[in-house]
C-alpha cells in the first residue's frame, strides 16, 4: 500500500471518530468536532485553530495524554511492592530491580485487576496474593511517553523506563490508594472500590 492510499485509508477512519466523538487536535489540543477532512491532499483541518494535520500526527497525539491537568493510572502489584509503597506513605514506587528496565503502570482498573487477578495472586512467589493500585500524575511529565498497547486496546499501558522512575515518582500528586485486593484468583469480597452491582 503506497503512503498515499494509506492517508486516504486513514482519513476515512478519523472521519467516522469525527462524527461520533470529534478528535483531539495535535496542534492546539481541544477536543472537537469542528475538523474539516480533505480526502483529495490525505490531511484533516482543525476548525478551532486552522491549522492542518495529517493521520499520522493525529494518531500520535491519540497515543498520548494532553499536556495539563491529570491522568488517573492503575499499578497491579505484588505484597513485597506494596510493603515499600506504604514505607514511603504511599506517595511513591519503589525503585527497579536491575531485571526490570521498564516500569508499567496500565490505563484502566480493568487491566490492573486481570494482571493482579491471573498473575500475582495465582503466584506462589507472590504468596498467591495481587493488590491494584491507583493514582493520580501531572500530565505535563506523562505526556512525554505514548501510550503502549500491550495485545489490544483493552490492555493499554505507559513504558517508563526505570532511570526515570524518581520523576515519575515526583510526579505523583496525592497518595497510591489500593483500590482492590485478590487472593488466589477470586477478588478479596470488600476490597475493590468499584461500584457493586445491586
Amino acid at each position: 500500500m503506497t503512503n498515499t492510499q494509506w492517508n486516504w485509508y486513514a482519513v476515512q477512519e478519523l472521519a467516522s471518530m469525527i462524527a461520533l466523538d470529534g478528535l483531539r487536535c495535535p496542534r492546539c489540543e481541544q477536543q472537537t468536532q469542528k475538523i474539516e477532512v480533505n480526502l483529495d491532499e490525505g490531511l484533516l483541518r482543525c476548525g478551532l485553530c486552522n491549522s492542518p494535520f495529517s493521520p499520522a500526527e493525529c494518531h500520535a497525539a491519540l497515543r498520548r495524554p494532553p499536556k495539563t491537568g491529570l491522568s488517573t493510572l492503575y499499578r497491579p502489584v505484588g505484597e513485597h511492592e506494596l510493603a515499600k509503597i506504604e514505607r514511603t506513605e504511599y506517595t511513591r514506587f519503589p525503585p527497579r530491580l536491575e531485571d526490570q528496565p521498564i516500569f508499567y503502570p496500565v490505563l484502566t482498573q480493568d487491566y490492573a485487576d486481570a494482571i493482579a487477578r491471573d498473575w500475582n495472586s495465582t503466584d506462589a512467589t507472590h504468596n498467591h496474593v495481587g493488590f491494584v493500585t491507583c493514582f493520580q500524575i501531572r500530565n505535563e511529565f506523562l505526556s512525554k511517553y505514548e501510550i503502549q498497547t500491550a495485545a489490544d486496546r483493552s490492555t493499554l499501558e505507559y513504558w517508563i523506563p526505570a532511570e526515570d522512575l524518581e520523576s515519575f515518582n515526583d510526579n505523583i500528586v496525592g497518595q497510591i490508594k489500593v483500590v482492590a485486593e485478590f487472593r488466589h484468583g477470586q477478588l478479596v469480597p470488600g476490597t475493590s472500590t468499584r461500584t457493586q452491582p445491586h
